[in-house]
């Protein structure tokens, strides 16, 4: 937060003792090389062979079914199948 409120409406010869490390940090970086395009598709082949496990585990396949169990009740704001109302349920 220092960093940022000590460039706040200050010019460069003004600003803190901080805006020079915000300087570097906000910089472009260099472009990537191959062995970050590498390492980046290594990476994400890992995240899918994970998802895929997690997938076929019984904890993915309870969430999948609970996230699409929420997506039907989303559809249809009453909850029930065809939009029936169950208020008079709760009544008797």
């Amino acid at each position: 937060m220092g960093a940022c409120l000590s460039l706040c409406g200050l010019n460069k010869n003004e600003a803190g003792p901080d805006a020079e490390i915000y300087r570097q940090a906000t910089r472009p970086r260099a472009p990537d090389t191959e062995a970050d395009r590498q390492a980046r598709s290594a990476a994400a082949e890992a995240a899918a062979a994970r998802q895929t496990t997690y997938e076929r585990s019984a904890v993915g396949k309870a969430a999948m079914k609970s996230v699409k169990a929420i997506q039907e009740e989303k559809k249809n704001p009453q909850g029930r199948p065809g939009g029936v109302d169950t208020s008079r349920d709760w009544l008797n």
